[in-house]
């Protein structure tokens, strides 16, 4: 890692087998299982927290709609 920070020319090549992996599918650069479980536990953790957000807006405005017709 430190030699793509200091490198130009390795974080081109870097970049270039990236998109080669991005791009066609070549799986040029390995997956680190660990990075990985740790990443989609961070994504279902925000879809989570996003749609508990979303139900307790849609409940607030539900009850503002109610209670406006109370009157």
């Amino acid at each position: 890692m430190k030699k793509l920070l200091t490198d130009d020319t390795e974080l081109m090549l870097f970049g270039f087998r990236f998109l080669k992996q991005v791009l066609f599918g070549e799986n040029s650069i390995p997956l680190q299982e660990a990075a990985a479980e740790k990443r989609r536990e961070r994504v279902h953790d925000k879809s989570q927290r996003i749609e508990h957000e979303a139900r307790e807006k849609r409940a607030a405005e539900q009850d503002d709609m109610y209670e406006d017709h109370e009157d």
